[in-house]
């Protein structure tokens, strides 16, 4: 066990000033007669421009789906959308309690904007969904059926209604644990965890068209599930996409016992099933030296050398970050922490790790929570390649807190000197969900 410590002052960060009010900006609903606005997914480009989307809560009582832009000063981009906000529901308007959420965005290379989330249905089956966006915030009529697309898991065998879009090519994006990705001839990759009573849940691998096609040549009608032959639920929460066409897939495995969740890394073909070139026939458990302890992942990174990087925390036993290193063939690297999952508690407070990206010098900015009092503050910390904290970060420290609170979500999007993230301060007594952007230079 690897639980690394650091001496008990804490290293408070500072906000970016020249980002909204103090560094942060608070977002509400345009209706005022419409509730909180639920931050999900968070996206920034290259310009420094953030993407917020989630859903808000109509004064009918259905939860419609909503994006908004913001410039690089924090200020709210009143020509994208209506006035600054994209809000809109998947599905036909035909009444009932039916909901739209967005999890994620992903910005295309010629400024569209693919919006992935959820929908409720009216009989509320959970459902698959995406609209695409072009840059000013309007539908893209051409993408899927009217600009969305629906996908029900249950029902492999319904094809999407086809158009004609050519390809299109996906900026690199640091989002909101980014659950799906662009490939670089258009073709759209998705995944969402299939439920099958309480006894079994699988990973449904999507494949799309760049217009919204289920793509055929890619398992069973576009979509593949994955299962772990010796477990029951295989929930797998991060894809990446490799030089050589596969994808790899990471999360955790577990059965309806008391045994303690393994980490599961697997990897696919092009055309969708198990690579059993892969670590032990195309499947690879990562399992504490406790026995008790379950490794919950939700951030799988690419590091250097085609190496692995899995982010995610520790739970039942003891709450810590946790960051494990695997060779491309998903062995270990022994040059991160001797080959063994770092587990690592900052000044002995709870640490939970969701998000990481890789500087150009191979060190790693991780982001998470730190429990130092009832609520989680958001915390950033840099590790050395071999798994060691970067001292020379935030002032000896080697991670840095800020005052904010834990959000709807936890996401964050690192830039080469800040990171951008959703949270929450108290306002007068209140709760106040915000944007936020820290200073990490």
């Amino acid at each position: 066990m690897n639980l690394p410590q650091t001496q008990t002052s804490m290293s408070q960060g500072a906000l970016d000033p020249a980002f909204g009010d103090n560094g942060k900006v608070f977002l509400k609903p345009p209706d005022t007669q419409d509730q909180a606005f639920d931050m999900r997914g968070l996206f920034v480009d290259a310009l420094g421009n953030t993407y917020i989307a989630g859903s808000i809560l109509r004064s009918t009582g259905r939860s419609e789906y909503c994006c908004v832009k913001l410039d690089a000063q924090g200020n709210l981009d009143k020509k994208f959308g209506a006035a600054g906000y994209v809000i809109g529901h998947f599905g036909d308007d035909n009444g009932g309690l039916r909901n739209s959420h967005i999890h994620e965005i992903v910005k295309l290379d010629d400024g569209k904007l693919l919006l992935i989330g959820i929908f409720f249905d009216g009989n509320s089956n959970r459902l698959k969904a995406l609209v695409r966006l072009n840059a000013d915030g309007s539908l893209d009529l051409k993408f899927g059926q009217e600009g969305q697309v629906i996908i029900d898991l249950n029902d492999e065998s319904k094809l999407l209604h086809k158009s004609h879009e050519p390809s299109r090519f996906a900026e690199q994006t640091q989002g909101e644990n980014p659950r799906s990705t662009v490939l670089l001839d258009g073709r759209i990759l998705l995944h969402e965890l299939a439920h099958w009573g309480w006894e079994k849940t699988t990973t449904a691998v999507i494949r799309l068209s760049a217009s919204g096609v289920l793509d055929d040549s890619f398992g069973k009608n576009g979509i593949v599930h994955i299962s772990h032959p010796d477990f029951a639920h295989t929930e797998l929460n991060d894809l990446l996409v490799k030089q050589d066409g596969t994808y790899v897939l990471a999360g955790h495995v577990y059965n309806d016992d008391l045994n303690a969740d393994p980490a599961l890394l697997t990897r696919l073909t092009d055309a969708g099933q198990i690579d059993t070139s892969f670590a032990d026939h195309g499947y690879r458990l990562v399992t504490s030296e406790q026995n008790y302890l379950d490794f919950h992942i939700e951030k799988l990174v690419a590091q250097t050398n085609r190496r692995l990087l899995v982010v995610g925390q520790t739970h039942r036993g003891d709450v810590a970050g946790l960051l494990i290193s695997r060779e491309a063939d998903g062995s270990k690297n022994i040059q991160f922490n001797g080959g063994e999952p770092l587990q690592t508690k900052l000044d002995r407070y709870q640490t939970t790790w969701h998000n990481a990206s890789i500087m150009r010098d191979g060190k790693i900015l991780v982001f998470g929570l730190i429990s130092t009092s009832d609520t989680p503050s958001c915390v950033v910390a840099r590790f050395i390649d071999d798994g060691t904290l970067d001292t020379s970060f935030a002032n000896g420290k080697g991670w840095q807190m800020f005052a904010i609170g834990e959000g709807f979500r936890v996401g964050a999007g690192f830039t080469e000197d800040k990171v951008t993230f959703l949270g929450h301060v108290i306002v007068e007594g209140r709760r106040e969900y915000c944007v936020a952007r820290g200073l990490i230079g």
